[in-house]
């Protein structure tokens, strides 16, 4: 994976997208609990008691967690969860970062990308000297991370990799879809799980961006219909759907004679003639 995508800092996307975006509140530390359908509007309350109403609701949650909400009326029984009867143990994933004095995998005669299976660890040279990358792991394995990365990349790059001069991990629940989430809005609620709810590019920010562009054009759908046409209302293809079938070049010609030239060309032609006419009855 390209080291741009790998070390995009979340928190200063945010921050710039909340730059661009003008006359908007974005709300901190503060959860949905209850979405109210009505026929004109939709009311959502959070966890504070305050109650916000908008002409249609996206819900960029992930589809687990949805089911969390209260929803009045109900959802229908193909937008529910089935409940799992088994409990499995939760997927973890470590974010780690560490520095050495010099990058002792190019001595090695490495670039410094490394990828193990199982379990599934990446690492990746992010600057001279500092080491980045991820670990997959169960809530079990969360206090063995920094020996399992240790002794991989030692392993690998040599001794030297056991003792780095800094050493910091962030640690967070891996969320993980039941089935496949929805995508058609149901009535002013739409869905956007992120990356989840791509059909085309299920991965990373393609996936959250595809995601994104068709919960707006389902909403601009519900708020301003005339503006929206069953072709935008498609899901995302390979093609591009925005560039049209070129014309050939007999098109091409026919579309250029157009009221306006025929009309122009047609006085113009008349007109020389007409002159030369009166220059010939003249002469003679």
């Amino acid at each position: 994976m390209p080291e741009s995508i790998m070390s995009l800092s979340c928190g200063k996307l945010l921050e710039t997208l909340h730059e661009k975006l003008k006359y908007t509140e974005i709300l901190n530390n503060v959860k949905a609990v209850k979405v109210e359908h009505f026929k004109n509007y939709v009311q959502v309350t959070d966890s504070h008691g305050k109650k916000h109403k908008a002409e249609a609701v996206i819900l960029a949650i992930p589809w687990d967690k949805v089911n969390k909400l209260q929803f009045e009326p109900q959802l229908p029984r193909q937008f529910r969860i089935p409940s799992r009867r088994t409990k499995k143990s939760k997927s973890m994933i470590t974010q780690y970062s560490m520095r050495y004095n010099k990058p002792v995998w190019i001595s090695q005669g490495y670039s410094g990308q490394f990828l193990n299976i199982r379990p599934l660890v990446v690492g990746y040279a992010l600057n001279s000297g500092e080491y980045c990358g991820y670990m997959l792991h169960t809530v079990e394995e969360a206090d063995s991370v920094r020996t399992t990365v240790l002794d991989l990349l030692a392993e690998q790059f040599g001794e030297e990799m056991l003792d780095p001069l800094t050493y910091k991990q962030e640690t967070c629940e891996l969320n993980t879809a039941i089935h496949k989430p929805q995508i058609k809005p149901w009535h002013r609620v739409i869905w956007s799980s992120s990356a989840a709810a791509a059909t085309k590019d299920r991965n990373l920010m393609a996936g959250a961006v595809e995601s994104g562009v068709r919960a707006a054009i389902n909403a601009l759908f519900v708020i301003r219909p005339q503006v929206v046409c069953w072709r935008d209302l498609q899901d995302v293809q390979d093609k591009n759907r925005y560039v049209g079938p070129s014309p050939g070049y007999f098109a091409g010609l026919l579309s250029r004679l157009n009221l306006y030239n025929i009309t122009f060309y047609g006085v113009f032609v008349i007109g020389l003639i007409c002159l030369l006419n009166f220059g010939y009855g003249a002469i003679g």
